[in-house]
């Protein structure tokens, strides 16, 4: 079996939804009470949320700040700007 890494893209946000609990669930049994593995989950699933809401808006404002500077500077304006 062959893995590739990549880094994770807004569209696998389900995916790992439906992982993080898997995983958790599947790895913490003998460990853990089923209490607490469900406890673990709920604050692994909040966090995870509040990651992607945190990289959504910086999504949204760098092509905010990206459309912005294209109206007052043009193409040749931006290129300049990021080089």
């Amino acid at each position: 079996m062959e893995i590739t890494l990549r880094v994770a893209v807004m569209e696998d946000v389900a995916a790992l939804q439906q992982l993080i609990p898997h995983s958790a669930r599947e790895l913490s049994q003998g460990f853990y009470t089923p209490q607490q593995i469900e406890s673990a989950i709920q604050l692994r699933l909040s966090r995870f949320m509040i990651y992607c809401r945190r990289v959504k808006m910086a999504l949204h404002q760098k092509s905010f700040i990206e459309s912005v500077f294209m109206g007052k500077m043009g193409l040749s304006g931006l290129k300049k700007l990021l080089k």
